[in-house]
């Protein structure tokens, strides 16, 4: 079995999104294909401003779909040894936490939850990230602060990262600094939200 501390080694190299990388992934009738062949999904609804972003490693890479009012999806994944053992909890608090806080200092855990049920499996959590918006405050320019979901699950020899961000241009316009405090009820939202793009996304058997 192999050791979480090395899944942990294996996974920053998407997590910190370091390193060498090229792009390959493609988009034809309005769906993208992973450049590694593992999914393919849909090009999310988006405003103006609509920008795919992506990076391709050996075994990983991410996809991101953003534009101009606030709106990002982003899938991450990392392919995983024969075996592998993914220990969620110990991911989030060993390797995401750490990484998103020394890059955005103050980054903190609102929410975490196991996800255990026969059809929907994994982990799910809430993050707040100050300046971690791409939408920048004009006054500041510094980034607003970002209340991101994300979702994490394992599917075909890949481990996948579901990410959200919750607010956008609305925060920009209405003046405010920081987006609204969340509630249990905004963290099942997030958590809709991520299910219901995961269930868009069709990955391949390899």
């Amino acid at each position: 079995m192999i050791k979480t501390k090395f899944i942990f080694i294996m996974l920053m190299g998407v997590l910190l999104i370091s390193g060498c990388a090229s792009t390959g992934g493609h988009v034809a009738s309005g769906i993208y294909t992973s450049p590694h062949g593992n999914f393919t999904v849909p090009l999310p609804k988006m405003g103006l401003g609509a920008r795919v972003q992506e990076k391709k490693f050996e075994t990983s890479g991410f996809v991101s779909f953003h534009d101009d009012f606030g709106t990002l999806k982003r899938i991450d994944y990392s392919a995983l040894p024969a075996n592998a053992n993914v220990v969620y909890r110990d991911l989030i608090h060993n390797v995401v936490l750490p990484d998103m806080q020394s890059r955005f200092p103050g980054s903190k855990l609102l929410h975490e939850e196991a996800i255990n049920n026969p059809e929907k499996q994994g982990y799910f959590f809430v993050l707040k990230i100050p300046q971690g918006s791409p939408l920048v405050d004009m006054k500041t320019g510094k980034g607003m602060d970002s209340t991101r979901g994300y979702l994490y699950f394992t599917s075909q020899g890949y481990i996948y990262s579901l990410s959200m961000q919750k607010g956008g241009l609305s925060d920009l316009l209405a003046g405010k600094k920081k987006v609204k405090s969340v509630t249990p009820k905004s963290f099942d939202d997030i958590l809709n939200s991520l299910q219901k793009f995961k269930k868009t996304i069709h990955i391949r058997d390899l």
